[in-house]
């Protein structure tokens, strides 16, 4: 915390106008704190170094409207828990999504080695028409569907508009079906 109230909204109006120094003050004096909240309650490095950084840049992105925070502290800690909560959801995602596909995997397996195959094989057809997209679509396709990102944090993450996120995802997609209707008589022959 930063020594005097004073000092802190100095600093603060300072940042709102751009001053990088300003916000190197600022970062210097919370980041510890948010990392030990964050890790407490994720438990991962990994993670609680991904939430110091998102907090950090929501703190420079809406710098401009910092003169209006009348109680910083708090406008931080409320940052920090909302983006642990979403990371904690989006882990959950992950988890959840991954018990599926091994039941499904699994139960396939089991029940029908060809059936096995199949899958086995749409998954490598898949991983061909992912290859097929530009480097910005597949790196959109990825957050999307690989780490379950919202549009707005896909937009956030590479400074581009949720619009395009939105074209990139629909333009990849059509690619992706495309490339399945045209190569998939292949596979099942």
């Amino acid at each position: 915390m930063i020594k005097d109230i004073q000092n802190e909204k100095e600093l603060l109006l300072q940042l709102s106008k751009g001053s990088e120094l300003a916000f190197q003050k600022i970062y210097n004096c919370y980041h510890n704190k948010i990392a030990a909240f964050a890790f407490l309650l994720t438990e991962s490095p990994y993670l609680t170094e991904e939430i110091v950084q998102e907090v950090f840049m929501k703190l420079w992105i809406h710098r401009r409207k910092l003169s209006e925070v009348t109680n910083f502290n708090a406008w931080l800690h409320t940052i920090t828990k909302n983006l642990i909560a979403d990371a904690m959801k989006k882990v959950a995602r992950e988890m959840v999504a991954k018990k599926n596909a091994v039941r499904r995997a699994v139960t396939i397996e089991n029940n029908d080695p060809s059936g096995y195959i199949a899958f086995r094989e749409k998954e490598l057809l898949l991983e061909k028409a992912i290859k097929q997209l530009s480097p910005q679509q597949q790196l959109v396709y990825k957050l999307s569907r690989e780490q379950g990102l919202p549009n707005k944090d896909i937009a956030i993450r590479l400074h581009i508009s949720n619009k395009t996120v939105k074209n990139h995802l629909t333009n990849g997609m059509r690619i992706i079906r495309k490339y399945f209707s045209l190569n998939m008589y292949e596979t099942n022959s």
